[in-house]
C-alpha cells in the first residue's frame, strides 16, 4: 500500500473514532444541563417564597447530576437524568428535575422535599 492510501485510511479511522466520542458526549445529559441557575423558591411547605435563589447543577457522571441551592430548605440532591420526548427529567425518585427543551431550554423546574423552585441559566 502506498503512503497516500495509508494516510487516507488513517484519517478515516481517526474521524470515525472522534465521531464516536463526540456522539457519546452529545448524549450526556448531565453535561448539557450543568451550570449555575438563578431564580426563586415559588412554593414551600416550611416558609414562604424567596427570590434570588442560586442553584448549582454539577455533573457527577454521564446522565447524573447533583443539585445544590443556597436556600437552606433545599438539601443537595442527586438526580439520574433521562430524555423523555422534548424534556430532560429525573429518571426516578420522589424529587422533580424538569427542563422542557421545546419551550425554554434555560429554565429548570425543581421540587425537592416540599420546596418548589423555578430557576434559569
Amino acid at each position: 500500500m502506498n503512503m497516500r492510501v495509508r494516510s487516507f485510511f488513517a484519517a478515516v479511522a481517526l474521524m470515525a473514532v472522534s465521531g464516536a466520542f463526540a456522539s457519546q458526549r452529545a448524549r450526556d445529559l448531565a453535561e448539557s444541563v450543568s451550570g449555575v441557575y438563578l431564580g426563586a423558591v415559588t412554593q414551600a411547605l416550611r416558609g414562604g417564597s424567596r427570590q434570588g435563589v442560586r442553584c448549582t447543577v454539577t455533573r457527577l457522571e454521564p446522565n447524573a447530576v447533583n443539585v445544590a441551592c443556597d436556600d437552606p430548605r433545599v438539601r443537595p440532591t442527586r438526580f439520574r437524568l433521562a430524555r423523555y420526548g422534548d424534556s430532560i427529567q429525573n429518571a426516578g425518585g420522589n424529587a422533580t428535575f424538569l427542563i422542557q427543551t421545546n419551550r425554554d431550554a434555560r429554565r429548570l423546574d425543581l421540587s425537592i422535599e416540599g420546596v418548589t423552585l423555578q430557576v434559569r441559566r
